[in-house]
């Protein structure tokens, strides 16, 4: 019976779909987190950006902890401190564009 369980384990995780879901935790993140930064670019176009970033550094900075090789992890919202920066270089750019 303990020489069964090894196989019937892999066979129902094969079977489960769950190697699909592990496989592809890490770029499903990944496009999440382009996903977040695509809304804060959209933010910014309707002129939101600078009041996100202070609601971002306000209330999100305080809860985020930094997560080491992003890129490999399932974590789908990327650090809050890279929203910060891209929303406040996205405002001087729009303001250098609008002058």
């Amino acid at each position: 019976r303990q020489r069964l369980r090894f196989p019937l384990r892999t066979l129902g995780f094969l079977c489960s779909g769950a190697l699909g879901a592990w496989v592809m935790r890490a770029p499903w993140a990944a496009y999440w987190r382009a996903r977040e930064f695509q809304a804060d670019r959209y933010a910014t176009r309707l002129g939101q950006g600078e009041t996100l970033a202070r609601f971002l550094d306000t209330n999100a900075l305080a809860y985020d902890l930094p997560v080491p090789f992003m890129w490999l992890t399932e974590h789908t919202h990327p650090p809050t401190e890279h929203r910060i920066d891209q929303l406040d270089e996205q405002a001087t750019t729009t303001e250098r564009s609008s002058e």
